[in-house]
């Protein structure tokens, strides 16, 4: 400091003091702005950079999330094709045995009515008379050309559905029995006329149940497969049952659900109530 004591007693003038603190101060920013300019210019170039690499990594992240997703839809749109091609070709083949089976039906019935005439005996009565098996196997083919047309599902008038339910207009079944059709839809169906339904089993003791189908089981592993049965129940559809169920009651149709793996796909008729004496004995 160049302070001043005018009076000798040690004291300095304050102004003078004054004015040398702010030249020292004027003189160390001198001295020091140069060096922090510079660093402060580094530390704000850091943080740029660090903000930079941050909005990097966020890219590569969005990035990869967008291709991770890509894949994933990709892998579910390839194994949702495979199900869907595997259902059209198991549905072409049944389709095709029904083709062959009513065309069996349709010659048998020229040969029936090529047989000589009996009074007072139908062609059918002769037929069955003279062969009872092949009357059988007739009778076999009669029930599924009535029942279901070839490739066009169960033979129904628009009198016969009287509506459909989905999971938006619910229906009267219980949610547990609905969720055993195809996306829980379902018709409801007033049978026109006496129809024939079908049950696979292999114990006894559930032969008759509310499950059944229009179209005779040709198999336990197709019977399996069409009507999604889990096999963690113990049905192996070794056997196979029929009922007659009479005109004007109601049973509840649609395609069976998928199940653990298993496709589905299959005609299903879920009947409320089954009277024991419908069965149909061999």
């Amino acid at each position: 400091m160049n302070g001043r004591d005018p009076e000798g007693l040690g004291l300095v003038d304050g102004t003078s003091a004054l004015a040398d603190l702010v030249d020292e101060a004027a003189e160390e920013a001198v001295k020091w702005g140069p060096r922090l300019v510079p660093e402060a210019a580094g530390a704000g170039a850091a943080v740029e950079e660090t903000a930079l690499a941050a909005g990097a990594a966020g890219g590569v992240t969005i990035g990869a999330a967008v291709v991770g997703g890509a894949a994933i839809t990709a892998t579910a749109a390839v194994g949702a094709k495979a199900v869907w091609e595997e259902y059209k070709a198991r549905q072409a083949e049944k389709n095709l045995r029904e083709t062959i089976a009513l065309n069996a039906a349709r010659q048998q019935k020229k040969r029936i009515q090529r047989l000589p005439k009996l009074p007072g005996v139908t062609p059918y009565s002769q037929q069955a008379h003279a062969n009872p098996a092949a009357a059988n196997q007739l009778n076999a083919y009669h029930n599924a050309a009535v029942n279901r047309t070839v490739g066009q599902g169960p033979v129904r008038t628009a009198k016969d559905v009287r509506r459909r339910f989905t999971p938006v207009d619910v229906g009267p079944l219980p949610r547990d029995v609905a969720a055993t059709f195809r996306s829980n839809t379902y018709d409801e169906v007033r049978l026109g006329q006496p129809t024939v339904l079908y049950r696979s089993y292999s114990d006894p003791a559930r032969k008759i149940g509310p499950f059944w189908t229009r179209t005779r089981p040709t198999g336990p592993l197709q019977t399996v497969i069409d009507s999604a049965l889990d096999q963690n129940w113990g049905n192996r559809a070794t056997d196979v049952v029929a009922i007659r169920v009479p005109a004007g009651q109601t049973v509840y149709e649609g395609p069976a659900g998928a199940q653990r793996g298993l496709v589905g796909g299959g005609g299903q008729v879920y009947v409320p109530n089954v009277d024991p004496s419908w069965e149909m004995k061999p």
